[in-house]
């Protein structure tokens, strides 16, 4: 994904998910959208893979942080951090988001993210961590 489609994925998503304040991870589109927002940065800025590790569930995130136990294991010398295991492109839809809409079961939610044209669909899972929302992979 280049620099500007990148940037107009990442505006697109604010927009759908913008009201008076900020997304928060207190709602699952808001979780979200601050998780692709980061992972979006950290194509230029190694904090947003930071954030983006931040906003995964814990079992994502300990499987993370084996991966990178292992990889430094084999890596010669260097140490990987958890957050660097995040794979750039794997984890965004490969279409403009225009649409978010949740359904929320207990604590358990699958977003379902929609783009403009027919057949551009994505269903993310989250689930609720006290209070806020944490987005689920499957690794």
């Amino acid at each position: 994904m280049t620099p500007v489609r990148r940037t107009a994925t990442v505006l697109a998503l604010l927009s759908v998910c913008a009201c008076s304040e900020a997304p928060t991870a207190a709602t699952p589109s808001g979780a979200l959208t601050l998780f692709l927002e980061a992972m979006d940065r950290g194509a230029h800025d190694e904090t947003g893979m930071k954030d983006a590790y931040a906003a995964l569930c814990g079992d994502a995130r300990n499987e993370l942080t084996t991966r990178a136990r292992n990889a430094t294991a084999l890596g010669g010398g260097r140490d990987f951090e958890p957050y660097e295991m995040l794979a750039q492109g794997r984890f965004r839809p490969h279409f403009t988001p225009v649409h978010m809409r949740e359904r929320i079961h207990g604590d358990s939610a699958v977003v379902v993210v929609s783009g403009a044209a027919p057949g551009e669909r994505a269903e993310v899972p989250l689930r609720r961590d006290g209070d806020h929302w944490c987005v689920v992979l499957g690794l």
